[in-house]
């Protein structure tokens, strides 16, 4: 994580404040956006939720195990 990675932690949850993401999540999400791998494996339904990107219009590419 980088500090940068925390603000925009608090940005997601503000942008999508009617979810209950918690903030590691939050946190994936940026570092996930700021690598550009959007590709994540989590049985979380939140990862399937999130769109990311300025337009909010990226899905994370779930793996399957």
């Amino acid at each position: 994580m980088l500090p940068d990675d925390y603000r925009r932690a608090w940005e997601i949850g503000e942008a999508w404040s009617d979810q209950s993401f918690s903030l590691t999540d939050r946190e994936a999400f940026a570092a996930i956006e700021r690598t550009r791998e959007l590709r994540a494996w989590s049985y979380d339904v939140d990862f399937s939720i999130i769109r990311l990107g300025p337009t909010r219009s990226q899905p994370i590419a779930l793996l399957e195990a």
